[in-house]
């Protein structure tokens, strides 16, 4: 509703609306943002420990540190995409630890299926061109792209303290085939 004419109205009805935005685990320019990526993996850490306690992220629940940023960034910092995609990955690797690379890929392949099939062709342009402008246009085609999570939103506070919002394709999607050959 924040994207629809109806905006004027809810901060009258209800206040300032608040929309959630990712946890920023990549910058505008496609650079790992290590402070985000630490966020996440401390989600994933405080869920581990409610288990088991003395599992290390690194070495006892993943083969490497790699294989565990891997899962971070492949959620574009959405929480709910990393809560489904760490239960798949647990659920592939059956019990055994540490949780190996090829596991991890299979569950991430596992995982673009959904996306794969809720965009239609006419929206893989416009997601080619919300990964090379980070803008997305306040029309109907994009508010449906953002509210399937094709499209993500970050925002963070500039030097002044300015608000600053982008967009950026969902990870999983730009590992689609249909999206890598359009921004090839």
């Amino acid at each position: 509703m924040v994207y629809s004419n109806k905006a004027p109205n809810l901060k009258v009805e209800y206040d300032e609306p608040q929309v959630l935005p990712m946890i920023m685990v990549e910058t505008r320019e496609g650079e790992v943002y290590e402070l985000g990526v630490a966020k996440v993996r401390e989600i994933i850490d405080r869920r581990v420990k409610e288990v088991k306690s003395d599992l290390s992220l690194e070495t006892d629940l993943f083969e490497s540190g790699e294989v565990l940023d891997k899962v971070c960034l492949m959620t574009g910092g959405h929480v709910r995409e990393l809560m489904l995609l760490m239960q798949s990955v647990i659920k592939r690797a059956g019990g055994k630890l540490p949780i190996s690379a090829r596991v991890v890929q299979r569950a991430i392949t596992e995982a673009r299926v959904p996306y794969k099939r809720s965009v239609q062709e006419e929206e893989w342009q416009v997601l080619a061109n919300v990964f090379r402008d980070k803008y997305v246009l306040n029309n109907q085609q994009y508010r449906d792209l953002l509210f399937n999570r094709c499209l993500l939103e970050y925002v963070y506070f500039d030097e002044e303290g300015e608000k600053q919002v982008w967009y950026d394709v969902h990870p999983l999607i730009r590992g689609l085939q249909n999206f890598q050959d359009l921004v090839q």
